[in-house]
């Protein structure tokens, strides 16, 4: 074992003119060629990763994992409510994989300035609603302002996408007219600005509950919608069918009201497919990625035995046999991966830091959802792309060692 480690130091070593010891270029070229590979799959996955947890995030903060609503109507319509009685909730809550229930009141109305309007959607909500998200991208003021007393002016958080098109900052009033059998306007005082990733079009403005349920007409137990939220590890297919059961068997605590429900899967089709497809581009690319760095270490590891004939002779003329010589060049290998993943890692992580900190890589909103790449981290993933990079880099190149059975010490000393 210590002959082995030796001679495998001393081939991944050279000594210059001037006697210093330096990494040889081939080999050199080698580490640089896995350290590429693997700083694009792990850029790769942590980019996905970070796709994955802003889009869903977005998603879920708007509908939970699955939303409680009158059957028949549209997930952003106003027509239809539910009646939410205490009992009701509680049944809901009481299934143990739904962390909360909270009920929320969709409008559509129209933003006018002195200027210009903009149609939009708003959402009513109270303090209850999980606002993670929201809080995490608030640009100016406060979430829980939303929720503090205005005399004469009701509170309103707009995304900035609708701010830099209007032309809007805090503290600014706006008017909002709401359609219907007959127009209703209502003025409202900024309190907030987040950042939704999204066009003005497709974002969510956010305003006190009761508003919205005053403006339908509507009663303090009538909303648009009952947003349940599960735990992350819960099947959300599993939680569905135990909610439709729970129901279903208490006829009275629901009484005449049709309901339906849907996972925000459903209900947002386009974007978790993309999300679905974009796991199948990393794939592809990983496997990619892999490839090249298996194919890179063994066009280094051909080239050092070709190149390590004459030694190879005379390890075998001394007496060492195929398994010993192949172990040899598999150390050396194992060093060079090493030496490779390490570099890949630290270039990664650097390259993660930047976009993360900086948002230097933009994005269409427009298309993606969200104006920058994004950039999530997690290291059990990083570790198992780490542990499978190397055993199966080492096994592809466990074939290759086998040239080394072919060399004889009488044809390399006859060639010299």
């Amino acid at each position: 074992m210590f002959f082995e480690r030796f001679i495998a130091g001393r081939l991944l070593h050279s000594v210059n003119e001037h006697g210093r010891t330096g990494i040889r270029p081939m080999i050199r070229l080698t580490i640089t060629g896995i350290a590429i590979s693997l700083c694009v799959m792990l850029l790769s996955v942590s980019i996905m990763q970070g796709f994955k947890a802003e889009v869903k995030g977005h998603a879920y903060s708007l509908s939970g994992r699955m939303t409680l609503y009158p059957y028949g109507a549209g997930i952003d319509g106003n027509e239809k409510s539910i009646t939410l009685s205490p009992e009701l909730r509680q049944l809901v809550l009481s299934i143990p994989q739904i962390t909360d229930a909270t009920p929320v009141v969709r409008q559509v109305g129209v933003l006018k300035t002195d200027s210009t309007y903009l149609g939009m959607q708003l959402m009513g909500i109270d303090s209850l609603l999980p606002a993670d998200f929201f809080r995490k991208n608030m640009r100016m003021g406060h979430w829980n302002a939303l929720f503090a007393p205005h005399e004469g002016v009701t509170p309103i958080l707009l995304p900035k996408a609708v701010t830099d098109l209007l032309e809007l900052n805090l503290g600014d009033k706006v008017k909002i007219y709401f359609m219907g059998s007959k127009i209703r306007v209502r003025p409202f005082e900024i309190v907030g600005i987040y950042e939704s990733g999204t066009t003005a079009e497709k974002s969510m403005a956010f305003c006190p509950l009761r508003l919205l349920q005053r403006t339908n007409g509507w009663a303090e137990n009538q909303f648009s919608a009952l947003v349940l939220n599960t735990k992350p590890e819960a099947s959300v297919e599993k939680v569905c069918e135990e909610v439709i059961a729970t129901l279903q068997s208490n006829p009275k605590v629901i009484g005449n009201q049709e309901m339906g429900i849907n996972t925000a899967e459903e209900l947002y089709p386009v974007i978790f497919g993309w999300l679905d497809m974009l796991d199948g581009n990393v794939a592809l690319l990983m496997v990619l990625m892999l490839l090249v760095a298996g194919f890179t270490m063994i066009t280094g590891l051909i080239i050092m035995v070709l190149n390590r004939t004459q030694l190879i002779g005379i390890l075998k003329a001394l007496g060492a046999d195929n398994r010993s010589v192949r172990n040899i060049f598999m150390r050396l290998s194992a060093v060079l991966v090493i030496k490779g993943l390490l570099w890949g890692n630290a270039a990664a992580l650097l390259l993660c830091l930047i976009q993360h900190n900086t948002h230097i890589i933009k994005l269409n909103p427009e298309t993606y959802f969200m104006d920058a790449v994004p950039i999530h981290i997690h290291l059990p993933v990083w570790l198992a792309i780490n542990v499978g990079a190397v055993v199966l880099i080492l096994l592809i190149v466990w074939g290759p060692t086998r040239i080394i059975a072919r060399i004889r010490p009488s044809d390399t000393m006859r060639f010299e």
